[in-house]
């Protein structure tokens, strides 16, 4: 299985949306950098990347925050 980034520019507030709509289509991804309920945010790149196959998909899904 191979992926392929989308973006490295996404917001900690912009995450749940985009897994949300990503899960309700069944398209196969990872977000990389993602810190979960830290006090402190800790600025770092949050990846996210699809299958291969199912890139195309998903970046008319997320056209809007990319």
């Amino acid at each position: 299985m191979a992926f392929k980034e989308i973006t490295s520019n996404l917001r900690q507030d912009e995450i749940s949306l985009i897994k949300s709509i990503l899960d309700a289509r069944g398209i196969v991804y990872a977000v990389q950098g993602e810190s979960f309920g830290t006090i402190r945010q800790v600025p770092s790149t949050i990846r996210l990347v699809v299958e291969e196959d199912q890139y195309e998909d998903a970046l008319v899904l997320l056209k809007d925050f990319l």
